[in-house]
């Protein structure tokens, strides 16, 4: 129950952000590198994107939702499937923002105009059997958005967030029975390049050209 009313804060929160009066919505932003630190009861947001945007704050757990703390600040045994669930919006994503050549000391402030932001992240890993500790690794999805003051100054524009990457959990045994959850580090990585249609006829016909060869000698 805790763990649904918070998701359902979170949401309420998204929504608030993103349904402010005079909004204008822009391009989306893939996040190209950073990481999110999470240990109660603080963490480390670092977001580094498209088009010079980056992101500095440091969520709160009480302040948002962090999975992993939630669930297994209880009972997380062996072979639990445990969600990577985190998100933070409005006052609770506080720093400092920049995008587009310009930079805002502001973030998440109340002040009329100041810029805001919401991170939401998703995943999920499966316990492992118990030890004294433990590290596993996980694959992650990140949506998010931020608002910046218009060109007319009396107006926000709305910029979507992207990104994915690989979450590194570290666990600790608890009562010779359970797992806790003493951090997770979210490390951001950069869209795969696709291959141009050049290199993928290299490719395979280097491919083709191996098998030519192996099929000669035999």
């Amino acid at each position: 129950m805790r763990a649904r009313n918070a998701k359902v804060l979170t949401s309420c929160c998204l929504f608030a952000v993103l349904a402010l009066p005079r909004v204008a919505r822009a391009d989306q932003i893939t996040v190209l590198a950073g990481f999110l630190q999470m240990q109660s009861p603080q963490g480390q947001l670092s977001l580094i994107g498209e088009r010079g945007f980056s992101l500095d704050a440091r969520p709160l757990v009480t302040e948002g939702y962090w999975a992993p703390w939630q669930i297994c600040s209880g009972e997380c045994g062996p072979g639990m499937t445990v969600s990577l669930a985190a998100g933070w919006a409005g006052s609770a994503v506080s720093g400092h923002l920049a995008f587009d050549g310009r930079t805002y000391d502001n973030l998440g402030s109340a002040d009329e105009g100041a810029p805001q932001a919401s991170a939401i992240f998703d995943g999920s890993f499966v316990m492992p059997p118990l030890a004294p500790t433990a590290t596993l690794t996980a694959p992650f999805v990140f949506t998010g958005s931020f608002l910046i003051p218009a060109a007319d100054g009396a107006s926000m524009m709305s910029h979507t967030l992207t990104g994915s990457g690989t979450a590194t959990i570290s666990l600790r045994e608890w009562d010779s029975a359970f797992w806790t959850v003493d951090a997770v580090r979210y490390e951001f990585a950069g869209p795969q390049p696709v291959p141009e249609p050049g290199s993928m006829f290299l490719v395979g016909f280097g491919a083709m050209m191996m098998r030519k060869l192996v099929k000669d000698r035999h």
